[in-house]
């Protein structure tokens, strides 16, 4: 399973928010939200590659030390990737 690569962004008018992805073929937004929360459930969606990545980057440098990479990582890195 693959994703939009990053970077996301959050556009906000008086009614709605939406999370843009540029460069989609079809449309630029992916998410249309109205609820009173969100602006932050789209700052932490648009947020996801780059969490994503920053965690990635973790479990390389935990696999140079040769250190014990936390479960929680592991989850969470396989969650956002679908497994």
């Amino acid at each position: 399973m693959t994703h939009t690569p990053g970077p996301w962004f959050v556009d906000s008018s008086e009614k709605d928010t939406y999370v843009i992805l540029k460069g989609l073929r079809y449309s630029d937004y992916v998410c249309k939200m109205s609820s009173e929360n969100a602006q932050a459930n789209a700052a932490l969606i648009a947020a996801a590659p780059d969490l994503l990545a920053a965690l990635e980057c973790i479990v390389f440098e935990y696999q140079l030390d040769q250190a014990v990479i936390p479960d929680y990582v592991t989850a969470a890195i396989a969650k956002a990737k679908g497994c």
